[in-house]
């Protein structure tokens, strides 16, 4: 099942690539799928075959050295955005500069942002976030109450609150949520919204991922 935007917001979408992590011993978005394939490329492949209508998928990269490591097939049609070389001037730190970046080359459309370090995110639970949109911005909320703003669709007005109020950490993302009466809903299935933070995390994600292949 794929989505097309024609009835919803004008929708651009960036799949977030960390920088390096020394609990994973590499970047996060160079780390192996079920299938051996770099996660960054799995996800990319989702989100186009998810929603082949948007016209503007980007893979934001933390600076411009990750460039050459992370090569895009052309038939994906998406393009990569360099948080250091967009970020030039931006006061934010954190992940509001990562969403600065994708704000400040495209300031009209609705933003979904999408984390690389979340491998059981899958196209149901983008399709469910788009169903259930609202502005000026929707995003996940976990089975312990807990807002996930790195996860969510966010309207030109809400990201413009991020660069007036020189926002920076993740909870400063939930408090602009707060702020900004978001909508706030529970994924399709609680594990959707794990956070692999180690390469145990990762490789136990990824174990699930391929038992699941193998029964379907």
């Amino acid at each position: 099942m794929t989505v097309s935007v024609d009835s919803s917001p004008r929708l651009s979408i960036a799949l977030l690539a960390a920088g390096d992590s020394a609990r994973m011993g590499t970047s996060k978005h160079l780390l192996p799928d079920a299938d051996g394939t770099p996660v960054y490329l799995s996800r990319l492949t989702m989100l186009r075959q998810a929603f082949p209508d948007v016209q503007d998928l980007c893979l934001l990269l933390r600076d411009s050295s990750q460039c050459s490591s992370t090569p895009i097939p052309p038939e994906l049609n998406a393009r990569t955005i360099c948080v250091d070389a967009s970020a030039r001037g931006m006061r934010p730190r954190g992940p509001a500069l990562t969403f600065l970046a994708a704000f400040s080359s495209n300031t009209t459309c609705h933003w979904l942002f999408i984390p690389c370090d979340y491998p059981l995110l899958t196209a149901p639970e983008l399709r469910h976030l788009l169903q259930q949109h609202r502005d000026p911005v929707t995003c996940f909320e976990n089975a312990q109450g807990h807002t996930e703003p790195l996860v969510g669709i966010w309207n030109p007005m809400a990201l413009s609150h991020i660069a007036t109020h020189f926002l920076s950490s993740r909870q400063h993302l939930v408090e602009l949520v707060d702020r900004l009466e978001g909508n706030r809903i529970p994924p399709l299935y609680d594990h959707s919204l794990f956070n692999a933070n180690t390469r145990e995390d990762w490789d136990d994600a990824i174990q699930l991922l391929a038992q699941s292949a193998d029964k379907s």
